[in-house]
């Protein structure tokens, strides 16, 4: 049977949806490792990692179905860095966001932790709970790179829709 496929301004969007979806896949992927790399040294229920892994899995394979039946539309690699009116803006965004938070959450909490003077905040609590601001914390930063990662890969995609790269901006 022949599927009808959206054409000018739908198929364009249809485009962003099937590169969002590609691009929960690593996203989802990178939770899942974390979860797995502290499973064994974590004070935390075991239960509720497996549960992460089991729901984190299930974003990736629904992810990968919503890619398929979308298009499985691609990254265009060759346009990533945005361009025109809102490329600038959204250029300077993705760095920054990447570099001041996303990267410094994932890989620096202590030191950015202490640029806020949480010290005395964080003495009265267990290593439970230690542990799980840390975590969301690290979550906080892939999330940083993540969403910077899709805004860049959306604008690949629609590099002259003005419509799609103001609503990014």
């Amino acid at each position: 049977m022949h599927q009808l496929r959206p054409r000018g301004c739908l198929a364009k969007a249809s485009q962003a949806r099937s590169v969002l979806c590609f691009m929960a896949i690593p996203t989802h992927a990178w939770f899942v490792v974390g979860e797995i790399m502290v499973l064994p040294n974590s004070a935390m229920p075991k239960e509720g990692h497996y549960f992460n892994i089991v729901l984190w899995t299930t974003f990736i394979i629904l992810s990968y179905l919503g890619w398929k039946e979308s298009g499985a539309v691609l990254p265009d690699t060759d346009a990533l860095i945005p361009k025109g009116r809102f490329g600038t803006p959204l250029l300077v965004w993705a760095i920054n966001n990447t570099i001041s938070y996303g990267l410094p959450l994932v890989l620096l909490r202590d030191k950015m932790m202490e640029q806020y003077a949480v010290d005395s905040f964080m003495a009265g609590f267990t290593p439970d709970v230690k542990f799980l601001i840390d975590t969301v914390l690290g979550n906080t930063g892939k999330l940083f790179i993540n969403n910077t990662a899709g805004v860049i890969a959306i604008c690949s995609v629609e590099p002259t829709n003005e419509d799609t790269l103001y609503r990014l901006s």
